[in-house]
């Protein structure tokens, strides 16, 4: 019974934890898009004043232009935009075109599930290395 105990003790500190961590982000999220106002209104004080810089006793503050392109849209429209990094920059193309561990972990799960309704208890997936399991606490709000 006492094993009990020291669960549940365990179970409303991780309950507690969350709650305080939630509580100290929420007025750094505040504050945030407070200054993201803030900068997007010196922005158009400059621009309305006709300068790019302004330099004060607090810091400078300089209107940066950088380019923003359409990213693609489509799956064609991005094998074609990838197929033209591969061809003018490989070190670009393969330094860039990447999957995160989890879209990995993600992808080899949904294959060895597949894998699993036909019989088998594994699956192959060329240059992915061998499977091992991490535990993680799942924790809902009771």
């Amino acid at each position: 019974m006492a094993e009990t105990e020291v669960l549940v003790e365990q179970i409303k500190k991780i309950r507690d934890l969350r709650n305080k961590k939630s509580e100290l982000q929420a007025p750094v999220k505040e504050i945030t898009e407070e200054q993201t106002q803030a900068e997007a209104q010196m922005i158009l004080l400059l621009n309305e004043a006709g300068l790019k810089t302004l330099k004060t006793e607090f810091g400078k503050a300089t209107v940066v232009q950088t380019p923003s392109v359409r990213i693609p849209e489509t799956p064609e429209d991005m094998i074609k935009f990838l197929d033209y990094v591969k061809e003018h920059d490989t070190d670009l193309y393969f330094s860039k075109v990447c999957m995160k561990s989890a879209d990995i972990n993600k992808y080899y799960e949904l294959k060895l599930e597949e894998a699993v309704a036909l019989g088998k208890d594994d699956v192959e997936i060329p240059g992915v290395g061998g499977i091992s399991f991490r535990e993680t606490l799942s924790f809902t709000k009771g």
